[in-house]
């Protein structure tokens, strides 16, 4: 995140056209803690008494122990009859509301953890538009320190000023351009 607000920085003409859903937007689709929370949070959803049903029914089959001609024998509480025996088996789990409880705070750790980091991004935006400000408040004084210089020079050339006067505006534009460099 940080690493795609320094580039904006960089850019600062490009960075006045971001807005900051697109940011948000952006930023949320990509971060991979969000989309960790997100498996999470799909893998703990509770199952639909349809899938439930299916994933706790099962097919079996047995051989009977004895095949020597036994009319029927009772195995595990099932009836074998000369042989084999095949069957479905059910088994439907108590009812537990767990499933979504734990859910529920899956469900609000990714939620939480979207709003922090939404927060961090608007606080880095933040950031960056003061800087935006910074630069282009910057660039109207230097604007205003080279006009001023260029009147000087002609008021020392036609004799009304003197050339110290020179020096502090040029002074002043230097400060300004260094100023507009570290921004």
């Amino acid at each position: 995140m940080r690493h795609a607000l320094a580039l904006l920085a960089l850019c600062p003409a490009w960075a006045g056209a971001w807005e900051e859903q697109r940011v948000l937007d952006f930023v949320t689709a990509h971060s991979p803690i969000l989309q960790a929370y997100q498996v999470v949070t799909r893998e703990y959803t509770p199952l639909s008494p349809m899938r439930r049903v299916l994933e706790h029914t099962s097919v079996f089959a047995r051989v009977s122990p004895s095949s020597l001609g036994s009319a029927a024998t009772t195995t595990d509480n099932f009836l074998v009859s000369a042989g084999t025996t095949v069957g479905v088996q059910l088994s439907i789990p108590l009812a537990s509301r767990k499933e979504e409880r734990e859910h529920a705070l899956k469900a609000l750790e990714e939620v939480k953890a979207v709003e922090e980091l939404r927060a961090k991004v608007l606080q880095d935006l933040g950031v960056l538009r003061q800087h935006e400000a910074e630069y282009e408040a910057a660039e109207l004084r230097l604007a205003l320190w080279r006009d001023k210089s260029g009147w000087a020079q002609e008021r020392v050339k036609a004799g009304y000023d003197d050339v110290p006067g020179l020096w502090d505006i040029a002074q002043k534009l230097n400060e300004e351009k260094a100023h507009l460099g570290q921004l």
